[in-house]
């Protein structure tokens, strides 16, 4: 099972972890975002969401809003490979919530 947003079979809403209550409602935009590119991005890859990012790691992308590679470094659970391979597209879609 991956780490996407379920929907509640009783309301047929997003479901959110915990810590993920305490963004504001922009940031869970950005959050549901993100987590539909690392979706597509695992199944092009044929790899489990986690695999790309952590729940956690896109929660502090929404909080960091980073908008340079630097800055997508400090994101907790970015290294190097993952910033080279993935910084691009989720800067792109972080920067049309910035704006």
């Amino acid at each position: 099972m991956g780490t996407a947003i379920s929907l509640s079979a009783k309301a047929g809403m997003p479901f959110f972890p915990p810590f993920v209550h305490r963004l504001s409602p922009a940031d869970k935009k950005l959050l549901i975002a993100l987590k539909e590119l690392r979706r597509s991005l695992a199944m092009r890859q044929s790899i489990p969401a986690y695999v790309v990012f952590t729940d956690a790691t896109l929660v502090d992308m929404c909080r960091l809003k980073p908008k340079t590679q630097e800055e997508f470094m400090e994101v907790s659970g970015v290294g190097q490979a993952k910033s080279q391979r993935y910084g691009e597209v989720f800067l792109a879609v972080i920067a049309e919530f910035s704006e």
